[in-house]
């Protein structure tokens, strides 16, 4: 068998947003305008060309069931219901103790019955980090905003620090977890879309709104399991179980998106995550559309202190091309204040959690890693 037969052809299923080709002479003044468009008039031909709907999480549309049930969870998470175990409420209290000029920066977490779990719950996904590094990263992030401090600031001084520390604690990652998968993260400012993944093509990578800035991606334990993933990955032309050919995640599968963007941050979590299920679409081409659809993919977009939840779900299939829905937003946090900080931490932890319980099975399936689950 040749390796024409054995490798994965790329997609040709969705309508792409093309700056840079000619247009028919019905389109040319709109095709003109989309070479400077800004990101909201991106998002709206995709949306006219049934490649990208949007829908909200609050609206009348019912999300599908696993979505469903990990957005209701997240819903309490954000508004800090038991985001904090009975030791983690202790050692902040000692905290404060030995830190009386911090009280006033504690007393939310010290003062609000509702933060404090009372079911056990809270440790499935993990502890809380000391506190004394929530309020270091606290402290970067007042700095930055006070300074007007770049983005790429935001994401060493404040944003890898917290999404660090979260997994760091996080059950998933302890000694002795006998999940078959760690969960780590990265960052991948970097990294781009595999052209013929992305809505934009024959565009000049500049000029893309298609990039993110970290993710969680999923670390296998046995070798068995990293060789299954890299037969999986080296299926593809371009030899990467992702949508995207940067190096260090060729064979680690990609679990969250964040993209941290205070203008066009949605654009390019849309077209990340259509291009993401486009992969995904190929590693299951000989299953049935429904396991497909019944996944979802979820992102996060931060925009200075404020981090929210969105997700990606398969939506109508139009002509052989598969309809990516985007449910916007939740917002989980805000590092403006230590209370917004552990609930992101929470919501970083249950993701985690998510991506080994639920995602992970799912994909192994879909990639005929079964030796893995």
């Amino acid at each position: 068998m040749s390796d024409s037969d054995t490798t994965e052809s790329p997609p040709n299923k969705r309508l792409r947003l093309n700056t840079e080709s000619e247009c028919s002479e019905s389109s040319t003044s709109y095709c003109r305008r989309s070479r400077t468009a800004s990101p909201t008039r991106h998002l709206v031909l995709f949306q006219a060309n049934h490649v990208i709907d949007r829908q909200s999480f609050t609206g009348e549309k019912q999300r599908p069931k696993r979505l469903d049930d990990l957005v209701n969870l997240i819903k309490n998470d954000a508004i800090g219901m038991g985001i904090l175990t009975q030791p983690d409420w202790h050692s902040i209290r000692a905290y404060s103790e030995q830190h009386p000029d911090e009280r006033v920066l504690l007393s939310d977490l010290l003062n609000t019955q509702r933060l404090i779990d009372t079911t056990g719950e809270r440790t499935n996904l993990g502890v809380m980090p000391p506190i004394a590094d929530l309020v270091e990263i606290w402290r970067e992030a007042n700095t930055c905003e006070v300074n007007g401090h770049s983005e790429a600031a935001w994401n060493s001084e404040v944003h890898s620090p917290l999404l660090k520390a979260a997994l760091r604690y996080s059950v998933v990652n302890q000694p002795g977890d006998p999940r078959p998968v760690k969960i780590a993260h990265t960052n991948m400012t970097t990294a781009q879309i595999i052209e013929c993944y992305s809505l934009y093509q024959r565009t000049k990578p500049e000029k893309r709104a298609d990039r993110v800035d970290f993710c969680f991606y999923l670390q296998p334990k046995s070798q068995p399991t990293k060789g299954a993933l890299s037969s999986a990955a080296q299926r593809s032309v371009h030899g990467s179980i992702n949508h995207t050919d940067y190096i260090a995640l060729l064979n680690r599968p990609i679990s969250l998106s964040i993209k941290t963007d205070r203008k066009a941050g949605l654009e390019h979590m849309s077209v990340w995550l259509s291009a993401h299920w486009d992969r995904l679409d190929e590693l299951g081409a000989d299953k049935e559309r429904l396991l497909e659809r019944a996944m979802f993919l979820p992102g996060i977009i931060v925009q200075g202190h404020t981090w929210a939840l969105v997700a990606a779900t398969q939506g109508a299939l139009l002509r052989d091309r598969g309809e990516t829905i985007i449910w916007t937003q939740i917002p989980i946090g805000s590092t403006e204040g230590l209370q917004g900080i552990c609930q992101i931490i929470t919501v970083l932890q249950r993701l985690a959690v998510w991506s080994t319980d639920t995602y992970w099975p799912w994909l192994a399936n879909l990639t005929h890693c079964q030796c893995s689950t």
